[in-house]
Order: structure tokens, then C-alpha cells, then sequence
């Protein structure tokens, strides 16, 4: 292989897989799982490809007409010069929400090309030296006729697989003792040891009519809160602070880094939460969790174990990897890509790849079969 590292070729596509269930937020209902997959190919031979939510948004769109005409013969390691090109394309338009997730996979690709590129697998390029870290499971999704005591069965059972962090779908509950009295069957079952985080999917208008559920929450063990309010609302992040003895995160989805650093500088927040495929990529992520270390807080990563173990490994910060089950039906990455990290998990933990790069390789049969759109730049097509 040789060592050109000019990028030649883009492709881009946007895919939509059904969910064998439809999972309720409360507000909104996801009845299938929306993707932008993106590989880039460089004239020496090396490919990066990427998985990446898109909740049914043009990020493909964006992402193929204003990012990857700008990579097309730039040598993929310098990051840095592209990410300031792309920017000065696009002074007059936001880079934020569409935009900053196009990018955001964009970047994350060259990152892995730069890995490749050097022999080494993404998180020992990021300077990492941990091998090994406790799966954070997204098991807590309600499914459809599932009785209180079943709900805790289940997941009682990922406990005894070793499993001692779990998140719970919070928003979609009718009333709060609901959620308290599954919780209570689970603590019935397991005891007090295993986590619990909630994710409220910003459904919460105010914090003080929620004083008296939070203090019982405290009481059955929840790790955090999670993203009770929209991001943006900071001083109700403040006031839920204030009055909760249960840690409060906030972060999920957010493509502005400055509505993270506002929420952690005014003492908003406990936990921070990040996304590299939506906040602007590998380098906006570790500054993010560099400076929510030195103020003192908490940060996990949300899903997208195939990038973020190599962030969880490469950074010092997080502790933990967010990872849906594959044998849930709860999300469909999986079927996207030949590897599952949760086919890697062992006794509750995840050991670290030592593949080149990410190590993201796709189904090329099942992206095809499931893709809406398909984008070739610096090929013969662009549709």
C-alpha cells in the first residue's frame, strides 16, 4: 500500500431501520433508527467508515454538498487545516445542528485515517493507556406489555452478567410512581450495589415540583440524572441542582459546544454528556471532557461505542461505555457494521480494540439495502 494519504474518493448514505417495537419517549415515539454512514478513501488505499445517528435530519445531504467537496485531495492527517477550510466555506451559515453533525463524522473519519495511517488503533493515538472499562447498558427501555416485576427481572438478569451500570428510558412514564415502583422491584431483586441512571429525555418543565420524586431516587440508588430539561435552559439545570441530592447530567445530542461549557461553568451540572458525532468530532470531545475534569465533574459518553471506547481509553475522564444490547430491539447499528462491541463485552466490561483506527468496518450489503440516499464525491456520481 502506498503512502498517499490524499483523500480521492467520499461516499455518503442515509439509512432507515425499522425497530421490531417502537420505543416512547413521552414526547415523541421512535418507531425506526435513522443513520448518515459515511466512508472516506484515500489514493493510497486506506478507507475510514463511520455509523452515526441521524434522527431522520439531511445530515447526508450537508454532509455531501458543503463538507465533502472540501476533502477531496487533502492529505486526511492534517485535521486541523481542513477543519479551518470548512469553516471559512461556511461563514454565513450556522455550524451548529446539521451542519456540526456533518462535520462531526467528517472528523471523526480523518481521525481514524490519521490512526491508520500510523499503525495504531485511535485511542493509543489519543495518547491512552487503559485497557479495560465497565459498560454503562442502555437495557432499560420499557417493552410493549411488560409488568413492573418482569421489567426488573430483566434487568436483574444483565446484573448477574456482570452488568453494574444500567440506564433506564425515564420520559415516557405516566406518573413518577411508575418509575419508583419498578425501581423498587429491581432493588428488591439485586440489592443496593448495581447503578442506575435515569434519562428523562428533556421532558421536565420545572425542578421544583419534581423535590419530593428526586429525594426518593436518592434513596433507591440512581447514579444520575440525565438530561431532565433541554439544554439550553440553564438556570433550570441550576435550580434541580440546588434542591436534588441525586447528580445531575445534561448533554445528549447538543451540537453547540458552548451550551455544554455554560451548563458546567455556572455549577449547572454534575455529569457532563457528550457525543463526538454530534459536537464536532474527536478534538471537540477532548476538550470538552479535559475541562469537565479540571472542574471536577463526572462525564460519560453517549452510545456510539465504536467511536467513544476509543475516547473512554484515549481521554482521562469517562468511565464507563454506553452500549446498547444487540439482542434488544433497541437500536440497529449493529446490523450496520460486521463487528458489535457488545458482542465484545465480557462480565460487564469492555476491553480495548487493538485494530487500526476505529475499527469501524461496514455491511456494505445492509447499508445498501436499507439506504434512502446515496452520495459518491470525487467518483462518477453524486445523487
Amino acid at each position: 500500500m502506498s503512502k498517499d494519504l490524499r483523500i480521492e474518493r467520499v461516499e455518503a448514505w442515509a439509512c432507515s431501520l425499522p425497530l421490531s417495537q417502537p420505543i416512547d419517549f413521552g414526547a415523541f415515539q421512535v418507531h425506526e433508527r435513522h443513520h448518515i454512514v459515511v466512508r472516506l478513501r484515500t489514493g493510497g488505499g486506506l478507507v475510514s467508515e463511520c455509523v452515526a445517528q441521524s434522527r431522520g435530519s439531511p445530515i447526508d445531504v450537508a454532509f455531501a454538498d458543503l463538507i465533502a467537496p472540501k476533502l477531496i485531495g487533502r492529505d486526511s492527517t492534517e485535521i486541523g487545516a481542513i477543519k479551518t477550510d470548512v469553516e471559512n466555506s461556511l461563514l454565513a451559515l450556522e455550524t451548529d445542528g446539521v451542519l456540526g453533525r456533518a462535520w462531526s463524522v467528517a472528523e471523526i473519519c480523518l481521525q481514524d485515517l490519521r490512526a491508520q495511517a500510523a499503525g495504531l488503533p485511535l485511542w493509543r493515538m489519543l495518547g491512552g493507556c487503559k485497557k479495560r472499562a465497565p459498560i454503562q447498558l442502555v437495557e432499560g427501555y420499557a417493552l410493549v406489555g411488560e409488568a413492573n416485576e418482569a421489567f426488573a427481572e430483566r434487568l436483574a438478569a444483565r446484573v448477574v452478567e456482570g452488568y453494574g451500570l444500567l440506564k433506564i428510558e425515564a420520559a415516557h412514564y405516566a406518573s413518577t410512581e411508575e418509575i419508583l415502583a419498578r425501581l423498587r422491584a429491581f432493588r428488591r431483586l439485586v440489592g443496593e450495589d448495581p447503578g442506575v441512571v435515569l434519562d428523562f429525555a428533556w421532558t421536565w418543565r420545572d425542578a421544583g415540583s419534581h423535590r419530593d420524586f428526586v429525594l426518593q431516587l436518592a434513596e433507591l440508588g440512581v447514579r444520575w440524572i440525565e438530561d431532565p430539561f433541554p439544554r439550553t435552559r440553564v438556570s433550570a439545570y441550576r435550580d434541580l441542582r440546588a434542591l436534588s441530592p441525586v447528580p445531575v447530567g445534561c448533554g445528549d445530542e447538543a451540537t453547540r459546544p458552548s451550551d455544554l461549557t455554560a451548563l458546567m461553568r455556572t455549577g449547572a451540572i454534575d455529569q457532563l454528556r457528550a457525543d463526538a458525532t454530534t459536537i464536532g468530532g474527536i478534538e471537540a470531545l477532548r476538550l470538552l471532557t479535559a475541562e469537565a475534569r479540571i472542574l471536577g465533574l463526572g462525564v460519560s459518553y453517549h452510545e456510539h461505542p465504536e467511536i467513544h471506547e476509543h475516547c473512554v481509553f484515549g481521554f482521562e475522564g469517562a468511565d464507563s461505555i454506553e452500549i446498547f444490547p444487540a439482542d434488544r430491539p433497541f437500536d440497529r447499528v449493529h446490523d450496520l457494521v460486521q463487528e458489535s462491541v457488545f458482542n465484545r463485552a465480557q462480565n460487564g466490561y469492555l476491553s480495548a480494540t487493538e485494530a487500526p483506527g476505529t475499527g469501524v468496518r461496514l455491511r456494505s450489503d445492509v447499508v445498501q439495502a436499507h439506504a434512502h440516499r446515496h452520495h459518491v464525491i470525487g467518483g462518477t456520481r453524486h445523487d
